[in-house]
């Protein structure tokens, strides 16, 4: 018995959403196809993809920068508004000055702190441009996952009901 034509636009879509984003719950596809319903959930089914969610490699160094305890504890230094030094930081957290320049050089590569050279001393002031740009992009994807969920929670509970 050959396909229906709904049902091979169902087949088709249901391919074109597994290749081209993330793959979706086996329950959710298989409700949609035994109900034949699939254009309905498609058109209402967030768009999830690298370009849509704007992929950055900065965020990549800013997320790795983020990694590390001794790095996010010396954000929160910084974060006062406060410019200070290697040294005032290496003291403060008890750590050799190659550790800590290690540290802050991360950060720097990151965008998340700037070097302010006076004389021989190295300065350190955060910017925050870096860590709103994580935030976005953290909101964004909240925003998608939220959304995404409750759309299946809504899918299931229509399944449930039939």
């Amino acid at each position: 018995m050959s396909a229906t034509w709904p049902q091979a636009i169902s087949a088709l879509a249901v391919t074109k959403l597994r290749s081209y984003y993330v793959k979706l719950p086996e329950l959710f596809v298989s409700k949609c196809n035994a109900h034949r319903d699939f254009g309905v959930a498609y058109s209402i089914w967030p768009t999830y993809s690298h370009v849509a969610m704007q992929y950055r490699p900065a965020l990549d160094l800013t997320f790795h920068a983020l990694a590390d305890g001794t790095r996010r504890s010396m954000i929160h230094v910084l974060a006062h508004g406060e410019t200070r030094s290697a040294g005032e930081l290496g003291r403060q957290f008890r750590y050799a000055q190659p550790t800590i320049s290690k540290h802050l050089k991360v950060l720097e590569q990151a965008g998340i702190v700037e070097r302010k050279v006076e004389v021989r001393v190295h300065q350190f002031r955060l910017r925050r441009k870096a860590l709103e740009q994580a935030g976005r992009w953290i909101a964004r994807h909240q925003a998608f996952w939220e959304g995404a969920v409750d759309q299946l929670d809504q899918l299931l509970a229509e399944a449930r009901e039939r």
